[in-house]
């Protein structure tokens, strides 16, 4: 009989030392969660900071403001008026793209023939994919 409860207790002994072994595995892990878990919260706090630091700094950052002188060539500009008075005259130039800056002489070289081409599909361009209205869908 002591045979038998000698048996009893080794596989009794092996019995508690899985389970010791299973829990401090069981430890382990959760350990390494916990750990991981930290150091996630960790990092997500430092990069909030980060941003809101960068935030403030923007804040209290002002850029000084002084005026851009537009120097303009007479002779671009006699290109320009002529443009202008045929894009008026074929009924091509919408009150919101009549700027200075916005025509394509110098794309074209100052060929105004070439230029009024070049105004026309981009007038086409912007009717057909409703430029002019994508802001207003988008509200």
């Amino acid at each position: 009989m002591k045979l038998g409860l000698e048996g009893n207790e080794a596989v009794d002994e092996k019995t508690d030392r899985k389970l010791d072994l299973e829990s401090s595995e069981d430890e382990v892990r959760s350990s390494r969660t916990r750990s991981l878990n930290k150091k996630a919260m960790n990092a997500s706090n430092r990069f909030t900071d980060s941003l809101k630091k960068r935030q403030k700094r923007k804040v209290h950052y002002q850029i000084p403001s002084f005026p851009i002188e537009d120097v303009r060539d007479a002779k671009q500009e006699k290109y320009v008026c002529e443009l202008r008075e045929q894009l008026l005259d074929k009924n091509l130039l919408p009150a919101r793209h009549d700027d200075y800056h916005t025509l394509f002489l110098k794309a074209r070289d100052f060929d105004i023939g070439r230029t009024i081409l070049m105004w026309e599909e981009m007038l086409n361009w912007r009717k057909e994919f409703e430029a002019d209205t994508i802001l207003e869908v988008a509200k």
